[in-house]
């Protein structure tokens, strides 16, 4: 069995800068991805925009840290201009920043498919084999992170989670995003070499939305999503579409997600052929994403549970080790519509430790979005920033227990910040 002071599992954005924090604090730590390539939802179910990493009340940067690494634009993007990301880029950034971490290792095509556990502690995790066949193997770490978006290895050993809202257990919809070429932005009385302002993305969405909604009205169109919603790469003339809405997707069952892509597809080809309509996309050509974005999965059982109340009152938590200034988003989980709430006030607020400790086991954290929080909580922190420094959040908690015989409970939050410092991510409070 090979054996590491930190295991992390998910190589999206929080599992990726959970490895690279965990290594960079001096833990032998393996980075493992089911998938054969890194990414996550930001390159494989891309969205372009890089959401707000700083409070819109202030300005005030609220993650920092790898979150500037993998996005530098947003170091120096002007104001007033929309800061959006190339996928091909982000993942080469993902690549070079586990390539120079020596005590980092990746296993790509390796799944996460069964987790022991002795007592109260993830003693191993047994790996499937790659797609025609390796043969399954075992690993083991002092610590073990969840850096899925999901919360896959937390339910693979035993930890209780949520899935959906209170009630009636829905999820928000998930999208198939595709990026448009070939549009003729002089028809859409647009800057011929593309879009790059709010003012433009104005402009477009005043262009392409009486399209959209008289193609829905006559029934040509059958798309649950309320309005066009679109955003450019930073070339400014590729155009990503953020625009199905599919319903219903149990983003743990993967037949669900195989439907649910299939639909999306649908849904896309009903809208470029309603949208070809308008002279600025007449000519123009759909490239979907290869995966079904979800912006819902688990959300594991930790010893503090986030709420929306806690949020919107701008909670600070003497235990914080990660920050989000990003509103409460929720996509219909039922239809059309978008509740979408800023933070008041200062318009940020603290993620605690002990949302990142499981509550059912002593040496598993959590280090993306499956945190332990509510659905609405979640429908804010989701987005990449925040989920990056949640990540690097819970890879430096795991660096210090496995010093600590792998006690994530034994871990002090200010210990966290200090390390945290020194690693360039914003943190408030007491070393």
């Amino acid at each position: 069995m090979e054996t590491y002071d930190v295991v992390v599992a998910g190589a999206g954005i929080g599992g990726i800068s959970a490895a690279v924090a965990a290594a960079r604090a001096g833990a032998r730590t393996l980075l493992l991805e089911s998938a054969d390539a890194v990414g996550g939802t930001g390159v494989h179910s891309p969205l372009a925009l890089v959401c707000l990493w700083y409070s819109d009340k202030t300005g005030l940067v609220v993650n920092a840290g790898l979150t500037h690494e993998f996005f530098p634009q947003t170091l120096g993007t002007p104001v007033g201009s929309i800061c959006s990301y190339d996928p091909a880029d982000l993942a080469a950034r993902y690549r070079s920043a586990i390539a120079a971490e020596p005590l980092l290792t990746l296993r790509t095509g390796a799944p996460v498919v069964a987790a022991a556990c002795s007592g109260r502690r993830v003693s191993s995790l047994r790996l499937g084999g790659a797609a025609g066949g390796t043969a399954s193997r075992e690993v083991a770490g002092a610590v073990v992170v969840d850096g899925t978006a999901d919360g896959h290895l937390a339910a693979l050993a035993g930890c209780g989670f949520d899935l959906g809202r209170d009630g009636d257990g829905r999820l928000q919809p998930c999208t198939l995003t595709f990026i448009v070429e070939g549009i003729d932005f002089a028809a859409l009385g647009l800057p011929s070499d593309g879009i790059s302002t709010w003012a433009h993305f104005h402009t477009l969405q005043r262009a392409l939305d009486p399209v959209y909604q008289r193609a829905k009205a006559e029934g040509r169109l059958d798309c649950p999503r309320e309005d066009v919603l679109c955003f450019p790469l930073p070339d400014g003339r590729r155009i990503l579409f953020n625009q199905t809405r599919v319903l219903g997707v149990d983003p743990t069952d993967p037949v669900s997600l195989e439907r649910g892509l299939a639909e999306g597809r649908r849904q896309m080809e009903s809208f470029m052929a309603a949208m070809r309509a308008h002279p600025g996309l007449a000519r123009a050509r759909a490239i979907p994403s290869p995966r079904l974005g979800v912006r819902e999965g688990r959300r594991i059982h930790g010893e503090h549970l986030l709420t929306a109340e806690e949020c919107m009152a701008e909670a600070r938590f003497a235990d914080m080790v990660a920050a989000c200034g990003y509103p409460v988003d929720i996509h219909s989980p039922t239809g059309a519509g978008t509740r979408l709430e800023h933070i008041p006030g200062s318009g940020y607020y603290h993620i605690p430790y002990r949302c990142l400790v499981a509550r059912d086991r002593d040496n598993l954290l959590m280090g993306s979005r499956c945190i332990s929080a509510t659905h609405e909580a979640h429908a804010s922190y989701r987005v990449m920033p925040p989920v990056s420094a949640i990540g690097q959040a819970a890879g430096v908690a795991a660096a210090l227990a496995a010093r600590r015989a792998g006690a994530v409970r034994a871990v002090d939050a200010k210990e966290i910040r200090s390390v945290l410092r020194s690693q360039g991510q914003f943190v408030e409070g007491d070393e």
